[in-house]
Parts: structure tokens; C-alpha cells; sequence
């Protein structure tokens, strides 16, 4: 029972004080920019470009491949005597192979499509400080007519 009273008076003092707690110009520009999700989602999209731009580099660079086989046989058949043995069906039939491609030359299309993607990077980056620019004028303007409407 007295847990329950505690329980009340500290969630009654708690909301007593958040309600008179006035949020000051400079939190509610950083509150914006935190809870806003269009600025989380151009922030996003700013990895997405790196990703994109770190793909198309990997399709210039080599490529090792390493495959790798291993049958086993419940028996192993051999034919022949002495040395002219010769094993048809082996027990361990195993198969390994290293494969490196390189890409050469392909109209310099890798080239510039790189390029586009460094600069699909920098155009996410300047859309994500305009789209916090456009969240800060907004927070800016309402909370300005917040303080004009206090003092009316």
C-alpha cells in the first residue's frame, strides 16, 4: 500500500514539474532535429549513396572466387592388378578451384557511372542540411508566434 502512495506522489511531482519545465530555443532547434523523421530520413539516404558508391567501386576491383567439392563414396571400385591398377570409382572424389576475374576495359562505363555515384553522395549530403535548414525555420517560426501569443 505505502509502495503504491509512492508510487503516485513521485508520478504526481513528476508531471507537476515536466509541466512547468519551459523548452528553450536552443533545445526545442535540437529536440527538431532529432524527432524529425524527414531529417532521419535524409540522413539515410546519405548511406544509401556511400553504399551505392562503394559497389560500383567493387565492380572495378578483382574478384577471387574459391570453390570447393568433396564427394565421398560408400565404395571404392578399382580395376586391374599390380600396376595396372586403375580406380573408376574413388572413395574421396574432392574438387577445389580459385577463379580471379579481373575486369579490363568496358567504355570507361564503370568510370563514370563512380562518378555519378560520388556525386549522388555530395547531392545527399546538401539535401539533408536543406532539409534541416527547412525544420529549423519551421521550429524557428512557431516558436517565435509561441512567444508573440505569450506576450498578447
Amino acid at each position: 500500500m505505502l509502495r503504491t502512495i509512492t508510487v503516485i506522489v513521485i508520478t504526481l511531482c513528476a508531471s507537476a514539474a515536466s509541466a512547468q519545465t519551459k523548452l528553450t530555443f536552443d533545445e526545442a532547434l535540437r529536440r527538431a532535429l532529432v524527432v524529425n523523421n524527414q531529417v532521419e530520413q535524409s540522413r539515410q539516404e546519405i548511406n544509401v549513396a556511400e553504399a551505392n558508391r562503394s559497389y560500383l567501386l567493387s565492380q572495378v576491383m578483382p574478384h577471387i572466387a574459391l570453390n570447393g567439392t568433396l564427394q565421398r563414396n560408400s565404395i571404392s571400385q578399382t580395376f586391374g592388378n599390380g600396376s595396372n591398377t586403375v580406380t573408376i570409382l574413388p572413395q574421396n572424389n574432392w574438387n577445389y578451384q580459385v577463379t580471379l576475374q579481373q575486369p579490363l576495359y568496358a567504355g570507361r562505363r564503370e568510370f563514370r557511372a563512380y562518378s555519378q555515384a560520388k556525386i549522388g553522395v555530395e547531392n545527399a549530403r546538401v539535401g539533408t542540411l536543406g532539409t534541416e535548414d527547412q525544420t529549423l525555420l519551421r521550429v524557428s517560426s512557431s516558436f517565435l508566434a509561441l512567444v508573440n501569443a505569450d506576450r498578447r
